[in-house]
Parts: C-alpha cells; structure tokens; sequence
C-alpha cells in the first residue's frame, strides 16, 4: 500500500472511531423530564407514638395525568412513615408512579415532639442528601407540623405561604438568625453556638373574616379568589380553619434537642444581637400604667460586639449592641427637631432595650441551658485559654457568668408630619413615669 492509501486509511479509522465516541456521549439516556417527577415543595416531619418519623410532603406534579386538569393537579400531598428520613421518603414515593425530587424543597418543618426527641439523625440525613439544598429553611411547630397544612393560606399554596413567612423572618421581622440548613449544620458541628429556629403556631380564625364573608355573599368572585381556598385547607365543613403564625423562636441545646422557646419580645432580643434585624418594630414603653403611652420604633440595622474577662473565678461577659431605627410613632409627644428630645428617646430606648437583651441571655442560661448569641463561639475563637477552662461546662458556665449589657441606639428619621405634638416638657424623664 502506498504513503498515500496509508494516510486515507489512517483518516477513514479516525473518523469512524470519533463517530462511535460521538453517538455514545450525545445523548443522557437517563434523563427524567420535569413532568415525570413530583417535586417536593415542602416537608414535615413528625414523631409518630412508636417512635417512628412521619413525613408529610407537599409536591408540584406538572404531568396533570389521571384525568386531572393542571390545575387540580399542582397540589398533592403525601405522607409516609419510616424509622429514618431516608425511608420515609421511600415509602412515600411507592404512593404514586412518579418519584420525589427534593431538589426544590423551599422548607423543612419540624414538629415539637421530634425536636424534642433530638434532630441530629434527621440533619445527617437531608445533608447527605444529593437532593436538598444547604439552603433549604427550616423551622419548628408548637405541636405536630403536618397541622400546618390545615390551616387557612394566603398563597395558592402551603409551601409559599410558609417558605415566605420564614424568610421574611430570616431578615429581621421577629425571628433570629438565619434558618438555613447550613446554618444548622454548623451549629451542630460547631461548639459554642446551638440551633435556634423559627417557630410556627396555629392560632384561631380572627372573627373579621366572618364580616368580610358576609360582605361578600352574594358576589361570589372575591370569595371564590381567597377564602374560599383558604376554607378548603383544613377542618369540618363550614368550619373555619386555624391561621399560621410565626411568633418567637425555638432554642435547642448543645444535644440538638428542642430545649425551649422564646416569645416574641424576646425573640427581637436576640434578633439585636445574632442577626441583622432589619425591619424589626420594636415597642419601647414610657410608663408601666398606661400601655399607650411610649414610642415605637423600626430597626434599620443592628450589630453586637462582644467582651470577655476573668475576674478570680468569675467569667464576665459583655455584649454591646447598636441599634440604628426609624421613629415611628411617639404618644408622649415631643419637638422631633429639637436634638435633645431624639437623644432623649434614644436614652429610654436603650435603656429599655439593655434589660429585654439581658433578660433574654439570662433566661436562655439559666432556664433553657443554651447559648444561642453565640457566647461560646466568640470565646473559643478570641479568647482560646478561656474557652478551654470552660467548654467542657459549657453552658452551665454562662448561667453562673456575669453579664454585662450596653446598647446604643441612633434614630436615623423621625418620620413626623407634625413637629410638636404635645410639646417637649410632656416627654418623660428617663426609667418612666408621668
């Protein structure tokens, strides 16, 4: 055979070797389509009595088979029960004829007995799977976290409703931190820092909604938008279903056992010091007698430095905190232009806000056990001597420290149409009164 005939020969074998590696990667022979899986919006997971976990999952099927329309088809919820998350999940997807993807799960909730119970199991298992997010949200129920799904929504459906209201959360409104599923597997991996979640409750239907039905009777369109939905969730006919609310948080202990709550006030406490409590409202009374009278104010931004020193035996620690607010409302009146009444509303803030902040580290010490600002972390990470004398004892050393609180808080916009509403000389002097 010629040079020639060789190199045509050579090109020939190449090219049918490159359509052979051509034909083998052109194609994902194990692709799904998004309509031949249900995808997970949300899940909840419960202690059944025996010790087993029950999963409840709301899913978005886009296939719309079965003689459904698309409509009907969007909202289906599943339960299942198994001894893990894994096999729950499993048992779940025989259900249906299409599996469950989890890859847009927007939240996890628990319910309070398996909080309780411990969640470190359930953790191991949503971060090993391939499927959930990090940034998944998560949250705690006062009660069994499926009720969620009977209470009245604002949103087509659940998971929205309860995806956004932990979000909203997350930035400042009453809950704390970030309620992420790597913020939760960093507490738990980490020392010095425990898990602290929102809290959903389920509260009774507002009576106004009775009104608003009634005004409504004979249109039938507006009715047919929201509550009628709303009425479909949950409870016997012609009963009204409970309303959702997230209000304070849960604290769990170095375990990641549930180990407490915390109400709402408290709450926005540690929201001052944990995270940036954006949009936060904050009440600030003037004199216990009356609770009009006082002043309300709404965070723009909030940041806490702490301190530590060892006096003998005793840990001292000290949290500052400034607080940068909007001014709201002011019923005791004042001269919105004159410098001293601001810095003298921004003296009963601080006040007010340094013993709430106070309160709340010494009640999550000594009655819950945890430490959920972080205390240890900041030690074990500043102060590493310190932290080796007390993490084996960590928190029970925090319940005995002494804690010390200052706040400054800046009003960056009055926000008054009225210069003078009852005139500087009516603004309280500072610890209350008339």
């Amino acid at each position: 055979m010629t040079r020639l005939g060789r190199v045509a020969l050579r090109r020939i074998v190449l090219c049918f070797v490159a359509a052979i590696v051509l034909a083998s990667v052109g194609g994902c022979w194990d692709r799904r389509e998004l309509d031949e899986s249900l995808h997970v919006l949300s899940a909840f997971l419960d202690l059944e009595p025996d010790g087993m976990i029950r999963l409840t999952v709301e899913v978005l099927s886009l296939g719309g088979g079965g003689g459904q329309t698309a409509q009907q088809s969007t909202h289906v919820v599943l339960t299942a029960v198994g001894g893990s998350f894994e096999e729950a999940a499993w048992n779940a997807r025989w259900q249906v004829q299409s599996p469950l993807n989890f890859a847009h799960a927007g939240a996890v909730v628990l319910g309070e007995e398996l909080a309780r119970s411990g969640i470190a199991d359930v953790v191991d298992s949503l971060a090993q799977s391939y499927e959930v997010r990090r940034r998944t949200l998560m949250a705690v129920v006062k009660g069994k976290a499926a009720d969620l799904l009977s209470a009245a929504r604002t949103a087509s459906r659940h998971s929205e409703q309860i995806t956004g209201l932990i979000e909203a959360e997350s930035v400042g409104a009453s809950g704390v931190g970030s309620f992420t599923l790597n913020e939760v597997i960093r507490s738990l991996s980490g020392e010095g820092k425990d898990v602290v979640l929102a809290r959903f409750v389920l509260q009774p239907p507002p009576p106004v909604k009775h009104v608003i039905e009634h005004a409504q009777g004979g249109g039938g369109a507006a009715g047919d938008s929201g509550g009628g939905e709303a009425g479909d969730s949950g409870g016997a006919q012609g009963e009204e279903p409970p309303v959702m609310k997230l209000d304070g948080a849960a604290v769990f202990g170095g375990d990641g056992r549930l180990a407490g709550f915390l109400e709402e006030r408290e709450a926005a406490a540690l929201q001052l010091i944990i995270g940036s409590a954006r949009a936060r409202i904050l009440r600030v009374p003037t004199d216990t007698a009356s609770a009009r009278n006082g002043f309300t104010l709404r965070t723009a931004t909030s940041s806490a430095r702490y301190e530590a020193a060892q006096a003998g035996s005793r840990l001292t620690l000290g949290v500052r905190v400034h607080v940068e607010a909007d001014l709201l409302e002011l019923e005791t009146g004042g001269d919105m232009a004159s410098p001293a009444d601001i810095a003298h509303i921004e003296q009963l803030a601080a006040q007010h806000l340094e013993a709430l902040i106070l309160d709340t580290l010494t009640h999550c010490a000594s009655d819950i056990g945890a430490d959920p600002a972080g205390l240890g972390r900041f030690l074990s990470r500043w102060h590493p001597r310190l932290w080796d004398q007390y993490r084996d004892r960590w928190p029970e050393t925090l319940a005995d420290a002494e804690i010390r609180t200052e706040v400054k808080v800046s009003i960056v916009n009055t926000g008054m149409l009225l210069r003078k509403a009852r005139g500087p000389d009516q603004v309280p002097p500072p610890g209350g009164g008339n």
